[in-house]
């Protein structure tokens, strides 16, 4: 009789094990049907662009600026010189794309909190916040600007509030499937502690609080770059920030299994660092060309795609709009009324009201043909 009910124990942990892994997986998938509140993207990174950026993390520790050590005092007097540069162009920056908060940009005043870790936040107040433990070991302000912008752009996407909502839905989603493996567990209600519902209700929060959480960050790098561009920051701030965060973490690079990969809160810092410089470098080239409307950003990604190897798209990102997207040509070049032209199709990835990606073809041709 002992044996058979210590059969009966272990069968029924492991039914619960397995009730409570498949409703983590059920909670996941639910939540991935929920919208990440992510409009603009910015431009993607590819295998190539992780690999030199995970290069150039090896060698960082040479390169970066050495922290400065600030005491109180000094930090205080960093952080708002950056706040007095940062904050109107973040606002500019969030009245122009339309986004969210700008009201909470303009009324909030960014906080120093007293933790020697090296951190930043916006809360669900939409507050933004610096620990003085980065403060404290950045290389300059122009580093200390972009964490700023970051968090600017995760209260213009409106990322807390949709974080809290994920939250939310997925500790109901997680308890209500917790009730349902509760009774098929328990013998009675009397009987029953409701150890899967609180259990379930409280991984499906988690899951939600974090759902998305990777996209939003990296969009809101995109937003910082977008701001840092209208303060006038040399963009490679990012680079010099990025680098620093994934060093003071211990992280370069590295692997991790599906279930502690959808639980992080930033991607791994090589596809971080990627994502960052594809889009700098697109940023940078549209400031300097001093193409500020998508049409002559495409037309001028069209003509560089058409003249070139046709191997890969050609990136552009406006500064000004938020907009990116690529170009790529569409078969060999070819004799269309009279003239040598070549066909090249152009996409922007920000997301219309219909949730749905822009394309269209543009035609390059050869002058004078």
């Amino acid at each position: 009789m002992q044996v058979e009910r210590s059969y009966y124990a272990n069968l029924a942990a492991r039914l619960t094990r397995c009730v409570a892994l498949f409703s983590s997986i059920t909670i996941a998938l639910a939540l991935a049907s929920c919208g990440s509140g992510v409009t603009r993207p910015g431009l993607t990174e590819n295998a190539i662009d992780v690999e030199e950026a995970r290069m150039e993390l090896v060698g960082a520790d040479s390169e970066l600026l050495p922290s400065r050590n600030l005491d109180h005092g000094r930090q205080v007097e960093s952080f708002f010189r950056v706040v007095e540069v940062v904050r109107p162009a973040a606002l500019r920056v969030c009245h122009r794309l339309q986004a969210q908060n700008c009201e909470a940009i303009e009324s909030k005043d960014p906080k120093i909190v007293r933790d020697d870790s090296f951190n930043a936040y916006a809360d669900i107040n939409d507050q933004v916040g610096m620990n003085s433990g980065l403060l404290k070991r950045a290389g300059s302000d122009d580093e200390i600007a972009f964490v700023l912008a970051h968090e600017y752009g995760h209260v213009m996407a409106a990322h807390p509030s949709t974080k809290a909502t994920n939250a939310s839905i997925g500790a109901l989603i997680g308890g209500v499937l917790g009730a349902l493996a509760d009774s098929s567990i328990c013998r009675s209600a009397e009987e029953c502690n409701y150890t899967m519902t609180e259990a379930l209700a409280g991984t499906g929060a988690t899951i939600g609080a974090v759902a998305y959480s990777e996209d939003q960050e990296l969009e809101a790098d995109y937003y910082a770059g977008l701001i840092l561009a209208e303060a006038g920051i040399d963009l490679h701030a990012g680079n010099e920030s990025l680098a620093r965060i994934a060093l003071m973490s211990g992280e370069r690079s590295g692997e991790a299994t599906a279930f502690a990969a959808m639980l992080r809160t930033h991607p791994l810092g090589d596809r971080r660092l990627a994502r960052w410089t594809i889009n700098r470098r697109a940023l940078e080239y549209a400031t300097a060309m001093n193409l500020q409307d998508d049409n002559s950003l495409i037309r001028d990604a069209a003509q560089r795609a058409a003249s070139g190897d046709a191997q890969s798209p050609v990136h552009w990102a406006n500064p000004k709009s938020g907009s990116s997207g690529a170009v790529w040509t569409d078969g060999d070049w070819t004799t269309i009324e009279g003239r040598t032209c070549r066909r090249t199709i152009w996409r922007n990835d920000n997301r219309t009201l219909d949730d749905r990606l822009r394309k269209g073809i543009l035609n390059v041709c050869r002058a004078g043909s």
